[in-house]
C-alpha cells in the first residue's frame, strides 16, 4: 500500500512537470510569434487573433493540454477561448524582465461552459520572452509589479 501511494505521488508530479513544460512551450511560442509580429508591423498585436491572422501562430499554441474546458476556434473566426491571457504592448519592442505580457489564466477560472477549475500553479511569459512557471502567490507579485512598470513606462494595464 505504501508502495502504491509513492507510486501515485510520482505519478502526480511526473504530469505536473509535464503540464508545466508544455504551458512553458506555448507561452514560447506566443512569445516569438509577438516578436516576429511586432518586427512585421511595428507595434504589439491588440489580440491572440491578429497572431493568428498575421500567420505568426496556429490556434492550438492558445490551448494547454491542461486545459479541460477549451473551445477551439475554426480558421477565420476570432479565438472564443485560449488557456492564456494576453496584455499586450504599446509602440517600441521592450525587453523588460518585470512586465508580463501572457500567463495562464487565473487558477480560480470559470471556463465558457460555466465549469470553475482550480490550478495552483502555471506559466508566465514576461516581455524579455523568458517564461517562468509559477505559484498563485509569487504570481500576485509579479503582476503587480508588472502593472507598476506597465504605468511607469505608459504601457496598457488591461489584459485580452
Amino acid at each position: 500500500a505504501v508502495q502504491v501511494v509513492l507510486w501515485l505521488g510520482a505519478l502526480a508530479a511526473t504530469q505536473a512537470a509535464a503540464k508545466a513544460a508544455v504551458s512553458r512551450a506555448n507561452l514560447r511560442g506566443i512569445g516569438q510569434a509577438i516578436k516576429l509580429y511586432h518586427n512585421a508591423c511595428g507595434d504589439y498585436p491588440a489580440s491572440f487573433t491578429d497572431l493568428v491572422a498575421h500567420g505568426e501562430c496556429t490556434l492550438p499554441q492558445f490551448i494547454c493540454r491542461a486545459d479541460k474546458y477549451i473551445t477551439e476556434a475554426r480558421p477565420g473566426e476570432p479565438i472564443p477561448h485560449t488557456s492564456y491571457i494576453y496584455s499586450p504592448g504599446a509602440g517600441e519592442w521592450r525587453e523588460d524582465e518585470d512586465i508580463v505580457l501572457a500567463h495562464e489564466r487565473c487558477p480560480w477560472s470559470v471556463a465558457p461552459n460555466g465549469a470553475i477549475f482550480w490550478r495552483p500553479a502555471y506559466g508566465v511569459l514576461f516581455a524579455d520572452l523568458h517564461t517562468e512557471y509559477i505559484d498563485w502567490e509569487e504570481f500576485s507579485g509579479v503582476w503587480y509589479r508588472s502593472l507598476d512598470r506597465r504605468r511607469e513606462i505608459g504601457w496598457p494595464t488591461g489584459a485580452e
